[in-house]
């Protein structure tokens, strides 16, 4: 009887530490999430000002344990010119989707969960028909331009912006450089 009993001790205590395991990987994506889309919708916002645009109430948030993220806000036509000129972005050109973008900009991206991440973000714009008639406009900058650097000496590698003029969100999606 005392056999089973420390049979049964050990099987509780390896699946006690499969299930704390289990746990910790799964809470890693939550906890990154929410250590770090703070310092994200600051540092928009920074970017933001100094083309005199306030953004109000983004909602922003981290992608997976990367450093790349994003935030979602409304704005007028004339603000998002302001942030296009501003930090000198380039218009996308009809036909190209946000992951061609994104892969040509950041080499680092490798994993089906990050593209899958890209699009779902990215689909209230549609940006999968991007082009001369919709009225959805999506601008970039990459290969981390001055602009996109901020005071604290951190930067972003490269940014996407996207703006549906009909319902007035917009979406900014960055990448932090190392270093």
């Amino acid at each position: 009887m005392k056999k089973y009993a420390v049979q049964l001790h050990n099987k509780l205590i390896i699946l006690s530490v499969a299930l704390f395991l289990c746990a910790i990987t799964a809470g890693c994506n939550y906890v990154w999430n929410a250590l770090n889309r703070n310092a994200l919708k600051e540092d928009i916002a920074e970017l933001a000002s100094t083309c005199g645009v306030k953004i109000s109430n983004p909602e922003c948030n981290m992608i997976d344990t990367s450093r790349r993220g994003y935030c979602m806000f409304n704005s007028t036509e004339k603000e998002i010119m302001a942030l296009v000129h501003g930090l000198k972005l380039n218009k996308v050109r009809p036909g190209l989707t946000a992951y061609d973008l994104v892969k040509n900009a950041d080499t680092d991206i490798q994993y089906d969960s990050e593209i899958w991440h890209l699009e779902q973000i990215l689909k209230p714009f549609d940006i999968y028909k991007v082009n001369n008639k919709t009225k959805i406009n999506a601008f970039f900058a990459n290969n981390r331009p001055d602009q996109l650097r901020l005071k604290s000496s951190r930067a972003f590698d490269y940014l996407l912006l996207y703006y549906d003029s009909i319902s007035s969100r917009a979406c900014i999606f960055v990448s932090y450089s190392y270093g």
